[in-house]
């Protein structure tokens, strides 16, 4: 009987831990376009992004363009692929977590607003383990750009789109890479990317960085004290029955 509740016990107390996800920012929606997407580079980052659990949804808040091209990869890898196209920017009809991945792809230069409840289901996906890719080219749309870096500091990231200037002269590799993003990927394919600052630069040109990633949650949740007492109280049972 004392096992049952001593495990009983232990199992409030870890449920009551956030797990840690991966959120990546891609600036330009020209990564995952089927020209990117034949790119061994590309295929690994977003592959990693997956993991195990090969399940990704795919919402495309304002229509976007490129996320057909991004599901139909993952689809033809064999994952089990589900895109949300909607011009409301309406929650997926999903429980947070129960996907492995969630990416949010919008369409170039594109202007969104995100509610409270809507940011918060990102973020309860991330507490429940559950990796988050953001893909949006802001290019010269300052209201973009801001709603963007609004919703990147409510997700309690230190990532921001640094200019609404733009890197690159068209589709191109960059052999600047680095980071677990990476997934061991030596370059990357990409075409007009927006410059970023903060989290971990994993894409660079010319010393500029064009994706980010950065590892959120893992927070405690808060548990009752008296749970912990009890916890610890059965504990202490446990060492002094070992002693008798």
């Amino acid at each position: 009987m004392f096992r049952k509740l001593l495990a009983a016990t232990t199992l409030i107390l870890l449920s009551g831990i956030a797990q840690s996800a991966t959120l990546a920012v891609f600036p330009d929606i020209n990564m995952i376009a089927s020209d990117s997407m034949t790119n061994t580079g590309n295929q690994a980052v977003f592959n990693g992004l997956l993991g195990a659990d090969n399940a990704v949804r795919v919402w495309a808040p304002n229509g976007s363009t490129y996320h057909n091209d991004l599901a139909a990869y993952y689809s033809n890898s064999g994952a089990a692929v589900s895109v949300t196209n909607t011009s409301s920017g309406a929650i997926p009809g999903a429980t947070p977590g129960s996907t492995g991945l969630l990416v949010l792809s919008f369409n170039y230069a594109s202007s969104f607003y995100f509610s409270g409840s809507q940011t918060q289901y990102l973020i309860d996906h991330m507490d429940a383990g559950g990796n988050l890719a953001i893909i949006l080219e802001v290019s010269s749309n300052s209201s973009s750009h801001n709603q963007m870096n609004v919703l990147l500091a409510n997700l309690g990231s230190s990532i921001r789109y640094a200019s609404n200037d733009r890197v690159g002269p068209g589709y191109q590799n960059t052999n600047d890479v680095s980071g677990d993003l990476m997934n061991g990927a030596t370059s990357f394919r990409f075409a007009y990317a927006n410059p970023l600052t903060g989290g971990t630069s994993n894409v660079r040109v010319g010393g500029t960085a064009i994706v980010a990633s950065e590892v959120l949650g893992g927070d405690p949740v808060p548990v009752p004290a008296a749970v912990w007492l009890f916890g610890s109280a059965l504990a202490g049972l446990g060492w002094m029955r070992r002693r008798a």
